[in-house]
């Protein structure tokens, strides 16, 4: 490995030979108007020898001293921009808060068959909130929140959000359900269904819509990508 030299928390590496924007330095400096152990800058060379400038600001050939080391400077690494990732192309943002149905995390240290740092999408949630993953080993296991580094997450639109802050799949409807289409709020009664029995109505569309019952109890058949979750049947049981 080539030596490096850290000055000013600037690095430098030593190479074989200079290059002009490269640096030299002397051990035991060879003239008083040179500083042993300052880095100066190759500006040019004149028949192959590097040539700098002195402490006085004259133009310093190397050729009458070649007992110097040469180094190139290191550009600083910028440190990764952990605020987002990439997953398929999309992009999703650090959030804080509850980890949800479609994020993706990082765990706070390795344990079995998890590693940290490794980002682990999130398609389930526990009743306790916690986030169902598929580990190093293909297995279903259960993250806790003391467990979690980071969580990412895809910025959704209205519709989506609707479903995501319930820890529902989008389109993910139960009969039960208070749904939203149109600016009207309805009840689900049935799901991929072509006729109702309350009413005898024949609906169409059965495995792309759904029926559901608005406040005056009229039945009516709805498409399921244009209704928004208002609120799961789970919530409304307890």
């Amino acid at each position: 490995m080539a030596e490096q030299s850290i000055v000013k928390e600037v690095t430098y590496v030593q190479v074989d030979a200079p290059k002009i924007g490269d640096y030299i330095t002397y051990d035991e400096a060879p003239r008083s108007y040179l500083t042993a152990g300052k880095f100066y800058t190759v500006i040019k060379f004149d028949e192959g020898d590097a040539v700098i400038i002195d402490d006085e600001g004259d133009s310093f050939d190397t050729w009458y001293c070649k007992d110097f080391t040469a180094y190139k400077l290191v550009e600083p690494t910028k440190p990764a921009d952990e605020s987002f990732i990439e997953v398929n192309g999309l992009r999703y943002d650090k959030v804080e808060g509850a980890v949800r149905v479609g994020d993706y995390i990082t765990a706070s240290h390795d344990f079995t068959d998890i590693t940290v740092g490794k980002k682990y999408g999130v398609y389930a949630l526990d009743s306790d909130g916690d986030g169902l993953i598929r580990d190093d080993d293909d297995c279903e296991r259960f993250v806790y929140e003391d467990r979690i580094q980071a969580i990412y997450r895809r910025a959704l639109d209205e519709r989506e959000e609707s479903f995501a802050k319930f820890g529902r799949e989008v389109d993910e409807f139960k009969v039960g359900d208070i749904v939203e289409a149109r600016g009207v709020k309805s009840v689900i009664s049935t799901l991929k269904a072509t006729y109702s029995h309350n009413t005898g109505m024949c609906f169409s569309g059965a495995h792309t819509g759904f029926i559901s019952a608005n406040a005056d109890g009229h039945e009516h058949w709805e498409l399921i990508k244009s209704a928004s979750l208002v609120e799961p049947i789970e919530s409304r049981l307890k």
